[in-house]
């Protein structure tokens, strides 16, 4: 059995950046998929793309948690009920979630 080389509040700092990613994730897939629906193509691809990227940035947290001999949870992330009607909703969607977003 592998020792973890991360302290409790490391590790829960570590799981809420996972939490974090996921549900960007979710999002940004949400708005892609309203985007689709609303004809907004060119959004779409953009929205899909910045999930992915949400997704890589999971993945990189989960490998440094291996490394340093422990294992990610995943966590439950919540749905994402919020609906669009139009490419501005979304932007303003996007610009709360960064306003509310720790630094990078």
């Amino acid at each position: 059995m592998l020792k973890s080389l991360l302290s409790k509040d490391m590790k829960e700092g570590m799981q809420d950046a996972i939490q974090v990613e996921l549900q960007q994730a979710s999002l940004w897939k949400s708005l892609a998929n309203q985007m689709q629906r609303l004809g907004y193509f060119g959004s779409q691809k953009y929205f899909l793309a910045e999930s992915a990227e949400e997704l890589t940035h999971y993945q990189m947290h989960v490998e440094f948690m291996n490394d340093m001999g422990d294992c990610a949870d995943l966590p439950n992330i919540d749905a994402v009920n919020d609906k669009v009607k139009n490419i501005g909703d979304a932007f303003v969607m996007i610009y709360a979630l960064f306003l509310c977003r720790p630094s990078e």
